[in-house]
Order: structure tokens, then sequence, then C-alpha cells
């Protein structure tokens, strides 16, 4: 557990993340849980999301990918994180949202949806309102649901690279819809490491790598944003 929650570099991120680790790996969810429990501050939230749950994910998909895990314990240890973030959620006072609305989403045929969950959560906390839209979000009500609610920011994950030319079909015909002019389209994901400018070849007005570069992108967006278009 964390117990010494003054400041935010009060905590020993590289140990926490170890601990968080094997918890993962053990497919023990009340250790991961308890690492969790001690954040009090939103600061802490960031740094626990961005030095421990983050590259703890990636190093999980490692794992998996070079067969030295099973589909079966990546799977145990994506659902503890699932449950930490719940109750991290639960943790954290929501205020009245103050900003923009907001919409984040894992892509159609995308069922990794830890980092989109992650984004629209640190929005949230930001003052966004947000639409998380979870894994699997079929295009047609993306777009329904985009032209219904114009808002200001669209931010999508997109993490198995065959799913990106689907991404950017739907992003052009998005384009073509009445009422968005106003939207923002940020993508984010494994898939869009691959390449620097791959954001902009699909279409996309803007690139964040992790869940601390999506949040600096909303916060700038909402600066430059005239008044008539804050509405």
């Amino acid at each position: 557990m964390v117990h010494d929650t003054s400041a935010a570099n009060s905590i020993n991120y590289p140990e926490v993340k170890n601990k968080f680790m094997e918890a993962l790996l053990s497919g023990s969810y009340r250790p991961a849980i308890s690492l969790a429990s001690g954040l009090v501050t939103r600061e802490q939230l960031k740094g626990f999301y961005l030095h421990v749950v983050q590259p703890s994910m990636y190093e999980v998909g490692q794992l998996w990918e070079s067969g030295e895990i099973s589909v079966t314990r990546e799977h145990a240890a994506s659902a503890i994180v699932t449950r930490v973030i719940a109750v991290l959620q639960a943790n954290f006072s929501r205020q009245q949202p103050s900003k923009g609305r907001a919409i984040v989403t894992a892509t159609a045929n995308e069922h990794h949806e830890l980092g989109a969950w992650i984004v629209a959560d640190m929005l949230e906390l930001d003052g966004w309102e947000v639409r998380y839209l979870g894994a699997n979000t079929p295009f047609e009500s993306l777009t329904e649901m985009t032209v219904r609610l114009r808002p200001h920011l669209l931010a999508i994950s997109v993490t198995m690279p065959h799913n990106v030319e689907s991404v950017r079909s739907f992003i052009a015909g998005l384009r073509q819809q009445p009422n968005i002019e106003k939207t923002t389209i940020l993508v984010g994901g494994m898939a869009m490491n691959f390449s620097p400018d791959l954001w902009r070849n699909i279409g996309a007005d803007g690139y964040a790598p992790d869940f601390e570069s999506a949040v600096a992108f909303a916060e700038k967006l909402w600066e430059r944003l005239p008044e008539e278009k804050r509405l």
C-alpha cells in the first residue's frame, strides 16, 4: 500500500510498479487494489496511471506476445486492472463539468479498452463532460452519437494495427456529416506508435501516445477554442 500520501513524489513508483506486476502475473486482485487504495491526490492518481498501470500493461502485453505467459494470464491481468480502475474512479470525487464535451472510445473490432478508460477518467477529473463508450464501438453508433452530441473532442483508441484502415474510413465518413465542424479528433493506442505521422495520414487532428498527452492536448484545445464554439 502507498502509505506516505503527503506529496505525489513521495511514492516510489518503480517499487510500486514491481509489486503491481507481481499481483497481475499471480492473478491476485487484492494486492493490486491495496496498492491503489492509498492514493489520495489527483497528482498521485496521474502518477499511478503513468508510472505503474500503463507500463505494467505494456509489459504484460509483451510477455504474452513473446509466449512467456498464456492468454489466460493476460486476460486475468487485464481484469485486475479493470477492477483497480473502477476502485479508483469511486475514490475520487467528480466535480461539475467546467470544460467541453468529449467522447472517448476504443474503435470497432478493438477489445483493448484500458487505455481509453484511463483517458476518459482523467479527462473527467480535469473538468470535461465525458461519454465513455468502451471497447468495440460500432462505427455507425459512434457516428450517430458524435453528430447528436457534437463533442468538442472525440478520442479514439486503436491498439491493433489491422484496425487502422477502418479508422481512416470512419474519420473520412465522419467529416462528411453535418454539425461536427467543431469536433476535434484525437487518436492514440499502440497501433499509432508505429509511425509518428500515422495520425495525419488517417485524417485525425492529433495524436497522444499516453493519457497524460491526451489530457494536455484537450487542455490546449479548450484554451484556444473561441467562446462561440464552446457552446
